[in-house]
């Protein structure tokens, strides 16, 4: 793809980048729509799943913990989609510019989020199948769909700087 796949790969981390900082910015000013999230979230685990109580006990105590830590989980959410915008928009100038050392914050950064992505890809399929057959059958596939793509991308940005010259 060279280097038009490698803009876009700097164009849709950016707008993910802008989406997840606006996302933890809203639910950092507005802590309504974090309790109305939480309280909906435990209601369908106590009403709808009738899953072993140890299951249960388990995820709400995970959902205690993170309602209690959700700033500092939202501020670090903040700050790291800062960082991977700043690093998409030296992605994207290092394809104009013909500087290839600007392509490698966007590599590592990038990387970081494909790590992080895959283990909750694999946590979320793990418990799908608790939950509903549809959600075990639908959620790997378009999780895997999309952590599929954003390595495709990541592997195209690093074919790119493997192959430049300047």
């Amino acid at each position: 793809m060279g280097r038009t796949g490698v803009r876009l790969s700097g164009a849709l981390s950016l707008c993910g980048s802008v989406c997840v900082l606006m996302g933890s910015l809203y639910c950092l000013i507005e802590d309504s729509l974090w309790l109305e999230v939480r309280n909906r979230l435990t209601a369908w685990i106590q009403e709808s799943h009738r899953w072993d109580s140890t299951i249960s006990t388990s995820i709400q105590s995970f959902l205690d913990w993170l309602h209690l830590n959700h700033n500092l989980l939202l501020l670090i959410m903040l700050f790291s989609s800062v960082i991977h915008m700043v690093t998409a928009c030296m992605l994207t100038t290092a394809t104009f510019v013909k500087h290839r050392r600007l392509l490698v914050p966007w590599l590592i950064t990038d990387m970081i989020v494909v790590l992080f992505l895959t283990s909750i890809f694999i946590t979320i399929t793990f418990i799908s199948f608790f939950i509903d057959l549809m959600i075990a059958i639908v959620f790997p596939i378009m999780g895997g769909l999309l952590l599929g793509v954003w390595i495709v991308f990541w592997r195209n940005a690093l074919t790119y700087f493997r192959h430049s010259k300047f």
